[in-house]
């Protein structure tokens, strides 16, 4: 299961949405906090993570993420409107694989990205 963070249900249920046409299972969520409650219980095997969310940023829910020792080698895709150089140096700390803009997406390729990161 690939669960998606992204604070705006549009984009987050398209990306559910690509990444289930595509054969993968998936389920988001625009709320960070109930997602945390979500992975700590069900384990996923993707993040795929909004670096800026209100409330909680993609980088603080990664960081509670991983202090959960059994979460620690999750794979975690993070993505942006604008991603600093800061933000991304932050996301590598935290073992992100792959950074993505969404401004310059292309989101059919997605699905692909996706399978190669878990």
């Amino acid at each position: 299961m690939i669960v998606i963070v992204d604070d705006h249900p549009d984009i987050c249920r398209g990306i559910e949405l690509t990444l289930r046409l595509s054969g993968l299972p998936a389920r988001c969520f625009c709320d960070p906090f109930k997602a945390l409650v979500f992975v700590r219980k069900e384990r996923p095997t993707l993040l795929l993570l909004d670096m800026m969310m209100p409330g909680m940023s993609g980088i603080e829910l990664l960081t509670a993420v991983r202090a959960e020792p059994n979460l620690q080698g999750l794979p975690v895709v993070m993505m942006s409107a604008c991603p600093t150089e800061r933000a991304v140096a932050d996301a590598a700390r935290l073992g992100v694989g792959l950074v993505l803009s969404k401004c310059n997406f292309e989101w059919s390729q997605l699905p692909k990205l996706i399978s190669r990161s878990v």
